[in-house]
């Protein structure tokens, strides 16, 4: 297991110093990329799929003009943006994404940290609003088995070898002030970071600014926590 580094606890005021966000932990491929992959290749089908299921009994398909049986005539392009205000369709892309992830194997059995960097946010000072831990390591699959002498099964549950445990901070939006104006960073309100990438600094006084925008990012993190 890991030491981490930071020693802090939520309310802190850190600096980054090596900005290396984290993006998710997890295998080769995510359920995003496959999101992604079934709504390029398979959303205009998805979608004649949802429309036949409403309107008639077989499945139609729109020909290569975006022409249906019926003689109505939707084009690709003109649809796609219509479905993403659709969450029906989000619930059968999310479904058959999970399939396919399964059917990869989820790229591979390395359980590992995916992040990016934002190097606008090098040097910025900002507050820590939630601390979790997550693991990585290489992945194993359960074993059954049947115990012939004694009767029964035996049962070793799947897991991680080389078990790494990180600690992962969400900060506040790094905000830039202006006399009375302030501005969040673009793109990156909602920061997720490896504590080992942070320092912990001294709590100075904050303009009144700073303090009111800070408190209603927690009051807003509280709700959401408790609402779900």
């Amino acid at each position: 297991m890991d030491f981490c580094k930071f020693k802090g606890t939520v309310g802190d005021k850190v600096r980054i110093i090596n900005p290396i966000i984290f993006i998710r932990c997890g295998y080769p491929l995510g359920i995003e990329e496959m999101r992604e992959e079934v709504d390029k290749h398979f959303g205009s089908i998805i979608e004649d799929l949802y429309r036949s299921v409403q309107n008639g009994d077989k499945l139609t398909l729109r020909d290569a003009n975006g022409k249906y049986e019926d003689g109505t005539c939707i084009q690709i392009e003109q649809s796609s943006h219509k479905r993403y205000k659709n969450y029906k369709y989000f619930d059968i892309v999310d479904a058959l994404a999970y399939a396919r992830l399964k059917s990869k194997n989820f790229g591979g059995t390395t359980r590992s940290l995916h992040t990016k960097v934002i190097e606008e946010l090098r040097g910025k000072e900002t507050h820590v609003t939630a601390i979790k831990m997550v693991q990585t390591g290489e992945y194993y699959k359960g074993n059954a088995s049947y115990d012939y002498w004694n009767g029964g099964y035996e049962y070793e549950p799947a897991g991680l070898t080389d078990v790494k445990t990180h600690k992962i901070l969400t900060l506040s939006p790094v905000v830039s002030f202006s006399d009375s104006n302030w501005h969040v960073l673009e793109d990156v309100s909602d920061i997720r970071i490896e504590s080992i990438h942070v320092e912990k600094i001294p709590n100075e006084m904050e303009t009144p600014i700073e303090y009111e925008y800070r408190i209603k990012q927690l009051e807003k993190r509280k709700a959401k926590v408790t609402h779900g």
